[in-house]
C-alpha cells in the first residue's frame, strides 16, 4: 500500500469529520479572518499574497478589500476555500471541528495534521492560542499520523480521543496516534460498509451504463470484488435510485424494492464468482481512498 502525502491525510482527516458529524459548520467570517490576521501576523499574511494568486485568482483583491474593510464578493464554495486555506497557512488549522459535550456545551476545535517521522516546518507564531480563540476556535489538536491508511486510527478511536481532550483544562495538546492496537486500526472496508450510501456513492462512480440496472449491477460487482459481505452489498443498493423510486410508488412498501435490490445482488455475485481469480491488492487498491 502506496505513502499518503500531507494532503491526502489531511483529506482523509476533513473526510473523518465530515463522515463523524463533527465537520464544524460555522466557520468564521473571511473578513474577520484577514482583518485578524492582517492586524497580528501582517509578515505572514504579506508572504502568503505573493503566491496566493496561484491558487486562489483573484486573491489579492479580496485581501485588500477585507483590509479596507469592505465585505468580500465571492461565491459561497470558494469563500469557504480561502477561509480555510488562511487557517490552515496562518494558524495552522487544518480542519475545524464541533464537538458537542454531555452537558450541552458546544466546543469548536482546530485539528492540526502531521506526518509521523517528518519534520514539522509549519511556523509557530506569538499568541497563536489567543488568536485562535478571538476566531471562535477554543482548542487546538495536533494529530501526528502514519502515512499508511492502514495504519491511521479507526474513526472510533478518533472520536474517543477527541472527546478526551475536550474534557481536559488544556487548550493545546500533541495526540500521538502512531503506536496503535491492531484493535485500534483503521479499516476501509468497515468504515464503508458502516454508511451504504457512502459505498453506493463509491462504488456507482463512472460507470458508463445508460440503464440504472445496468449502472446498479456493475457497482454491486465492484464491491464483491473488494470483498464487500452479501448483506453490505445488499444494503448499498437500497440507496440506488430504482429502488428509492419503487419504494416511492408503493408507498413507503419495500417488498417489490428489495426484490429488486436482492436479484441484482444475485446476479452481480454470480458474474463476480466466474472471473479468473485476481489478487485484491492487484485487482482494487485501497490507496488513498477515503
Amino acid at each position: 500500500m502506496s505513502n499518503l502525502n500531507w494532503t491526502e491525510l489531511k483529506a482523509w482527516v476533513k473526510a473523518f469529520a465530515s463522515k463523524s458529524g463533527l465537520l464544524s459548520s460555522a466557520s468564521p467570517a473571511l473578513e474577520d479572518v484577514i482583518t485578524l490576521l492582517n492586524s497580528r501576523y501582517q509578515r505572514r499574511l504579506s508572504s502568503i499574497r505573493i503566491n496566493i494568486a496561484e491558487d486562489f485568482p483573484g486573491a489579492v483583491e479580496c485581501l485588500d478589500s477585507a483590509i479596507a474593510g469592505e465585505r468580500i464578493e465571492i461565491p459561497p464554495t470558494d469563500r469557504q476555500d480561502f477561509t480555510d486555506y488562511l487557517l490552515s497557512r496562518v494558524l495552522n488549522a487544518d480542519v475545524l471541528i464541533t464537538v458537542e459535550m454531555s452537558a450541552g456545551e458546544r466546543l469548536t476545535l482546530s485539528l492540526e495534521v502531521q506526518e509521523s517521522g517528518a519534520e514539522s516546518n509549519r511556523p509557530i507564531y506569538p499568541n497563536i492560542a489567543e488568536v485562535r480563540q478571538l476566531l471562535g476556535i477554543d482548542k487546538h489538536l495536533i494529530l501526528v499520523l502514519e502515512n499508511q491508511l492502514d495504519r491511521l486510527p479507526k474513526h472510533q478511536k478518533l472520536i474517543q480521543e477527541i472527546h478526551e481532550f475536550c474534557a481536559e483544562q488544556s487548550l493545546t495538546k500533541v495526540l500521538d496516534l502512531t503506536d496503535l492496537a491492531p484493535w485500534d486500526l483503521y479499516d476501509l472496508r468497515t468504515e464503508y460498509e458502516g454508511d451504504p450510501g457512502r459505498m453506493w456513492e463509491k462504488y456507482s462512480e463512472g460507470i458508463n451504463a445508460s440503464a440504472s440496472n445496468l449502472i446498479a449491477l456493475e457497482a454491486a460487482k465492484r464491491a464483491f470484488r473488494d470483498k464487500h459481505s452479501s448483506e453490505s452489498v445488499y444494503q448499498m443498493l437500497t440507496q440506488e435510485p430504482t429502488y428509492l423510486e419503487l419504494v416511492k410508488r408503493d408507498k413507503g412498501n419495500p417488498k417489490f424494492a428489495d426484490l429488486h435490490a436482492k436479484a441484482i445482488r444475485f446476479s452481480a455475485e454470480a458474474e463476480v464468482a466466474q472471473e479468473p481469480y485476481q489478487p485484491v491488492e492487484e485487482q482494487s487498491p485501497w490507496d488513498a481512498k477515503f
